[in-house]
């Protein structure tokens, strides 16, 4: 249910990133600062919430899987009101709230996955998930490239549709985990948060920081190509089309597929 959830849910948000940033550009006429401000305060609302989310996760468990659903399902209402935005600050009003419920609704989604898969498939699980991610978000580019005649509001309704269902999804996980008190790596997490003394804890913040480093470089530098200005920048000053540009991204982030596996 969540490696399904991990499609649905980037299908749904990568087939409205696109539409949203060319509604941004053509109707609106916000520049090219407008245009990357949209993807930096969904970002910086979602690295917000998700901390708190990461927080809430480590007290509740699975019982935090409601909050998720909530997450997706309210998305599925913000989305439906980016027709009627009128001006660039209310626009990014709706993504900041956007990036507050993605907050909300992901990060749970893949610490109860953690918990729950046994620790010797726990890495192939998780690739498997963040390739159902990369689909999603080829699918979504794909679709949105054949929908550009479409009115905006029918675009975003279908991927409105899209979080509904991922949130309905999230919701039938936890009716699965009903009853389900002791977590299968439960064992491994008691083993594992045994105090180890001043120096453990040294040891560990220095094993951490160079994984927080490569994580925070690589996406710095692919910021620019997981946003909304890559399909403005190929749209405006590369010359493709509306609906060429989301085809490109949707293909290069597909060709990437066995790299992302390995990473993950």
């Amino acid at each position: 249910m969540f490696i399904v959830t991990a499609y649905t849910g980037t299908f749904a948000f990568k087939l409205s990133m696109p539409a949203v940033a060319f509604y941004a550009k053509n109707i609106l006429e916000a520049s090219m600062l407008g245009i990357g401000m949209l993807t930096s305060s969904f970002f910086i609302a979602r690295a917000t919430t998700a901390i708190l989310a990461g927080a809430l996760t480590d007290k509740i468990k699975t019982k935090i899987l409601f909050l998720s659903a909530t997450g997706f399902i309210l998305n599925a209402f913000v989305v439906e009101l980016y027709p009627y935005i009128a001006s660039l600050p209310w626009l990014l009003f709706l993504r900041f709230l956007q990036g507050v419920l993605n907050g909300f609704a992901w990060v749970p989604i893949q610490a109860v996955l953690g918990l729950l898969v046994e620790k010797n498939i726990r890495g192939r699980v998780y690739s498997v998930y963040f390739i159902l991610g990369t689909l999603g978000s080829f699918t979504g580019n794909t679709v949105y490239s054949f929908l550009t005649s479409k009115p905006l509001s029918y675009i975003l309704g279908i991927s409105s549709t899209l979080f509904l269902v991922s949130g309905l999804q999230v919701l039938g996980s936890k009716l699965l985990l009903r009853g389900k008190t002791v977590l299968v790596a439960s064992s491994d997490i008691k083993r594992n948060t045994v105090k180890k003394g001043l120096a453990g804890g040294i040891s560990t913040v220095f094993l951490v920081l160079p994984l927080l480093l490569i994580v925070f470089t690589s996406n710095m530098f692919g910021s620019f190509l997981k946003g909304d200005l890559i399909y403005v920048y190929l749209y405006v000053f590369q010359g493709f089309s509306e609906s060429s540009a989301p085809m490109i991204v949707g293909i290069a982030s597909l060709l990437v597929l066995p790299i992302n596996y390995v990473m993950s």
